[in-house]
């Protein structure tokens, strides 16, 4: 597996983020990023979105914050160098906030966010 300390890696995650338009940075008030080493049961995600997508969100309040989870062993296993990571990081983390802003499976594929 690669190997990348928690600082890069979490700075690659940051990036991913600064790469978002800024209009869409409002729409950030009940959504929190966590960076995990692994997925839960051994799952073979990159990342996961729990929580209401912001058309859910519409219909009626939502208090627990939103919640999307970066699975950084799981990124670094299918890499083979930082570049790679920085791509799949930024492709998972779009991936992830498009579930949030109510984008289905197939939206995503559409977009190359997959």
């Amino acid at each position: 597996m690669l190997q990348m300390t928690d600082e890069d890696f979490d700075a690659a995650v940051a990036d991913a983020l600064d790469q978002v338009p800024d209009e869409f940075h409002s729409a950030f008030d009940n959504l929190v990023i966590f960076v995990e080493d692994e997925a839960p049961d051994g799952e073979d995600i990159l990342g996961v979105f729990d929580g209401l997508s912001l058309i859910e969100a519409a219909e009626g309040p939502s208090f627990e914050p939103n919640r999307i989870t970066i699975f950084k062993n799981n990124i670094l296993d299918i890499c083979e160098d930082d570049d790679e990571v920085r791509h799949e990081v930024f492709v998972t983390v779009m991936h992830e906030l498009g579930h949030y802003f109510g984008m289905d499976e197939e939206r995503l594929h559409e977009l190359g966010w997959e």
